[in-house]
């Protein structure tokens, strides 16, 4: 639930032109990845509770990049204006292996590339200057921004004046064998490219994953479905998900997931209704009326082998669950 309700306040503005992701950018990616995400921050940051809901739901390693980029460029507000991501293996799929099963043995970790205005001179000068470590990979310079530990830790690298790579070692320099040639990109993935177009343009905010991140995505969305037996195999048959999001005056968010079949469609939409139900029993409507009334508003159908998830939200249930610490995460 609070993924449905993140999407959603990343893309929560009726008079704020969405950009549009260059192509350029979606192919520095792997062609094998299952999941892809963007976010147009620039546009984000101009809501006035942003900076709380970033400080609570914001990816860890995401938020202190920002913060170490903006102390380099010794600039009040970040550079970053746009941030694609995936999550990518640490090796390239085998054309002989498929798909199938990949996502659970290639140790997949996320990787982003941050699109802004990048003062690569000073920020060179502040990395040598501070002597941090840096590793030589062909010829692209890695550099540890010290927002992890061991395989945890994030490293980031200067593509040009508008483009930085970050993320974890191996997926990081599967980004860099892309750039020269040495690997297949996104662009080549024309299952992953069909939903991208469709989702391009939607909000600033959309995502989109294959059959591999689909069951993953509904697992961390509505997890009190997953615990049902049966909802496993109905999950496995997947075949993509595409989140998308409106607010022409409110908030609107949908996601579509399609499955195998219109019967599966309609057993797994109910098992999600159930779930919902359970995750709305355990919440406190006296100490969070807004998630409460968040969940009751939830609408699950479907149509055809379709999936419709469909929320809308106002601006002052966005500050009501903020002020809750609703979207802070329990580890």
């Amino acid at each position: 639930m609070l993924g449905l309700v993140a999407i959603c306040l990343l893309a929560s503005t009726s008079n704020i032109h969405a950009e549009t992701l260059d192509s350029t950018v979606i192919g520095m990616f792997p062609k094998d990845v299952s999941d892809f995400g963007y976010a147009d921050l620039s546009q984000a940051r101009q809501l006035s509770w942003y900076p709380q809901f970033e400080a609570q739901l914001v990816p860890v390693a995401l938020f202190e990049f920002e913060q170490f980029l903006q102390a380099i460029q010794m600039r009040q507000s970040s550079p970053i204006n746009q941030v694609a991501w995936a999550t990518v293996g640490s090796e390239q799929i085998n054309s002989d292996t498929g798909k199938a099963g990949h996502s659970t043995s290639r140790n997949e970790q996320p990787v982003a590339v941050a699109v802004g205005d990048f003062d690569i001179e000073t920020i060179k000068a502040y990395v040598d200057s501070k002597n941090i470590p840096s590793i030589q990979s062909q010829d692209h310079i890695l550099y540890a921004s010290g927002t992890g530990s061991g395989p945890s830790n994030i490293f980031f690298t200067l593509l040009d004046s508008h483009a930085i790579a970050f993320g974890s070692l191996q997926p990081l320099e599967r980004v860099l064998k892309i750039r020269d040639g040495e690997e297949d990109s996104l662009l080549q993935n024309q299952e992953m490219m069909t939903l991208i177009e469709r989702a391009k343009g939607e909000g600033i905010f959309w995502g989109v994953l294959d059959s591999g991140g689909a069951a993953r995505a509904i697992d961390r969305l509505i997890p009190e479905a997953a615990k049902f037996p049966q909802s496993r195999d109905l999950m496995k048959k997947l075949a993509d998900v595409l989140i998308t999001v409106k607010a022409p005056g409110d908030i609107e968010l949908e996601l579509k997931a399609a499955s195998a079949s219109p019967g599966d469609a309609g057993l797994t939409s109910q098992l999600f209704q159930i779930g919902v139900l359970l995750q709305r029993y355990q919440t406190n409507s006296d100490t969070n009326p807004e998630m409460a009334k968040l969940l009751d508003a939830l609408r699950i159908t479907s149509n055809g082998a379709r999936i419709a998830i469909s929320l809308e939200l106002t601006t002052e249930q966005i500050i009501s669950l903020i002020e809750h610490n609703t979207f802070i995460f329990k580890m």
